[in-house]
């Protein structure tokens, strides 16, 4: 059976990307690798690396949250650590969801939504 699942992001900067995804968002180190670090969620993981090749600009990292007003609330947190915000939180009918994207420091797209 498997037991869990790390998503791996190429990066440049292992330092940024700690800043951020430790420091502002307050997921945990599980792993340093020297050149990966691996961020530990409740249901998964997600791993960043300076020796791999960006392949793909359609990915996103989604981070999935109990409600309208935590998704409000990483919205002001995420936008205050100086990520680009690219859309205001909304719902979306269609996937029955309440969201909004933005980019970290390394570039990489991250959508934060609830279920509604």
């Amino acid at each position: 059976m498997i037991e869990s699942m790390i998503t791996f992001f190429q990066c440049s900067s292992l330092e940024t990307v700690h800043s951020f995804y430790h420091d502002c968002l307050g997921l945990k180190l599980l792993k340093d690798q020297g050149i990966c670090r691996i961020y530990q969620t409740l249901s998964g993981a997600v791993g960043f690396c300076t020796h791999l090749e960006r392949t793909s600009s359609s990915s996103i990292i989604c981070f999935v949250l109990k409600d309208k007003e935590t998704v409000d609330e990483y919205f002001k947190k995420i936008s205050d650590c100086g990520a680009e915000m690219l859309t205001n939180p909304a719902e979306k009918e269609e996937f029955g969801i309440y969201q909004f994207f933005a980019r970290d420091m390394e570039g990489n797209k991250i959508e934060f939504q609830c279920f509604l």
